[in-house]
């Protein structure tokens, strides 16, 4: 778990993928092999509702899925709108962050 107090909480799970979901999906998982996914939970405590973004839309009041489950890999609103220029970067059509360009990054563990 990951969590910044009065922010956002994040837990992570790996999730075995089964004989059945690998023949479903086209995995090609042998019994050699032990591959999972992972299921991550996400908890935003302070959203304003003016939220947007892939995750951030999903907490709208007013948010309705759109999604076409029958694609292989659905993007909600289109790609267009989630594209930039590399990973870090904030120039995606959406983006309400406009900051400095350094990252920020764990240093160290906090205790509990």
């Amino acid at each position: 778990m990951v969590e910044l107090r009065g922010i956002f909480t994040i837990t992570a799970n790996a999730v075995p993928i089964t004989k059945e979901e690998s023949e479903t999906h086209n995995y090609g998982v042998t019994p050699d092999d032990s591959l999972a996914h992972i299921d991550l939970s996400f908890k935003f405590h302070s959203l304003s509702e003016d939220v947007h973004g892939v995750l951030g839309q999903t907490y709208r009041p007013d948010y309705v899925n759109k999604l076409d489950v029958r694609k292989k890999m659905p993007l909600m609103t289109g790609a267009a709108s989630y594209s930039s220029s590399s990973i870090f970067a904030t120039d995606c059509a959406v983006t309400r962050f406009h900051g400095k360009p350094e990252i920020a990054i764990v240093t160290e563990k906090a205790d509990n």
